[in-house]
Formats: C-alpha cells, sequence, structure tokens
C-alpha cells in the first residue's frame, strides 16, 4: 500500500512515452530514428526519450508532457535528449532538447504551482524557460531567439557573463558562432504556419494519459501480489 501510494505522487517517463505527434502537414517522408530504427511520423505517433526526430518535407507538431508544444518547420533536426515528470505536492518537469538545425516554435504551458524546468540547446547555446512562447533557429552561422510571451534566459560556455541574459516578449536575440558573442536585434516571427491545440485540451489529453499510466502500474502491483499470494498458498 506504501508503494501505491508513493506512486500515485511520483512519476517518471524516463523510459517511457514522453509525448505524441499533434499533426503533420506536407510530405510523408518525416521520420524518427529510435534505437537504430526508422519510424516515419504520423499523428498519434508516441515519442520517446533519445528519439531524433527529421521534418525534412513536413511541418510537424507534437506535444511533450505534460504541456509543452513544439512546431517544426521543414528542414528541422532535434534531440529529445532529456524528460523526467515528478509529483510530490507539486509536479516538476525537467526536459532538454537538442536543436541540431532547422527552426522550432514552442509553447510552454505553466499552471498554479507547477515547475517546468525547459531547456533547448542549440549547439553551443542554451535557452531555459519556465512558462512562455517562442521560436528558436540554429544554422551554422547564428542561433536565434524570438520571445512572444514570457522570458527566456540565454547562456553559453563561449560567452562570459556575470549573470545569464534575459530576453523579454517581443525582443530578438542572437549568438553568432564564428564571433562567439550575443547581439540584440528586433522580434521576427518566422514559423507563421505554428498552430497549437488549445490549452484546455492540452492539459485533458496529459490528465488522461497520467490516469491511465497509473491505472497500468497499480493493475501490474495487483497481478504480482497475487502472484505471490498464490504461491504462498502452493507451498
Amino acid at each position: 500500500m506504501k508503494f501505491l501510494i508513493f506512486f500515485l505522487f511520483t512519476i517518471s517517463l524516463t523510459h517511457a512515452q514522453v509525448g505524441e505527434v499533434l499533426s503533420m502537414k506536407g510530405s510523408h517522408d518525416a521520420w524518427i530514428s529510435r534505437n537504430g530504427s526508422r519510424i516515419s511520423i504520423a499523428e498519434g505517433l508516441s515519442l520517446e526519450t533519445g528519439d531524433n526526430i527529421h521534418t525534412e518535407n513536413a511541418h510537424v507538431t507534437f506535444l511533450i508532457y505534460p504541456k509543452i508544444q513544439m512546431s517544426l518547420v521543414k528542414g528541422t533536426e532535434i534531440t529529445i535528449s532529456r524528460h523526467m515528470i515528478e509529483e510530490s505536492t507539486a509536479e516538476k518537469s525537467t526536459s532538454l532538447i537538442e536543436l541540431i538545425k532547422g527552426l522550432i516554435r514552442v509553447q510552454v504551458t505553466k499552471d498554479g504551482t507547477e515547475e517546468v524546468d525547459h531547456k533547448i540547446d542549440a549547439r553551443g547555446v542554451t535557452f531555459s524557460v519556465r512558462g512562455t512562447e517562442f521560436e528558436v533557429s540554429s544554422t551554422d552561422e547564428d542561433a536565434e531567439l524570438d520571445v512572444f510571451e514570457g522570458e527566456v534566459e540565454v547562456s553559453s560556455p563561449y560567452v562570459q557573463t556575470f549573470v545569464p541574459e534575459i530576453v523579454k516578449p517581443n525582443e530578438g536575440f542572437r549568438f553568432e558562432r564564428k564571433e562567439k558573442k550575443f547581439a540584440r536585434r528586433a522580434l521576427k516571427e518566422r514559423n507563421r504556419e505554428a498552430r497549437f491545440i488549445r490549452k484546455e485540451e492540452m492539459r485533458q489529453r496529459w490528465k488522461n494519459k497520467k490516469a491511465s499510466r497509473i491505472e497500468k502500474r497499480q493493475s501490474r502491483v495487483e497481478r504480482k501480489r497475487e502472484r505471490k499470494e498464490r504461491k504462498g498458498r502452493g507451498r
């Protein structure tokens, strides 16, 4: 019983389904590299930690549990490097997405006492958020950031600052790879095709997934207990 109570308040998705594909527009050659296999992307496909996602000629939108939506334009490549959700008195989620190339728009929703630690690493520069909407792009020349809501913290081991740079709403930012320096610039919106599901629907999807995971775990615990009891009666 103590184990069941503990599980009700602690959920880790480190080695499990961490999200799902919400939509895909364009050609159907977008794919995921997972454990040496190539998996075609389709609506409803489950995402896992370690997935390397290639959009090729498609525009792909997906949900990272509990409340992170990402819209990837054509020719984008990312890796879901780390993801975990814990629940005690408040829900806490941490994740690390590696942006290898391309452009993504991200919406991170935070409700109440939730803690969100979401990072995007774009080859030498890290963008940290706790509830916002923004775009990040990465090329051989630079990494760029545009913030629409909330704030984004920017840091890089190549740029020495006393405190991390904070980029606020309606601001643009750039990391120049050759010069290894930060630069402020005007806001510019580039992923105009981004279409996220309503926040209410997103919350319900996570609620349903969480309930399903708890039910499955409780069922496994119950079956294990029954096997142990049958084994004891057979002695």
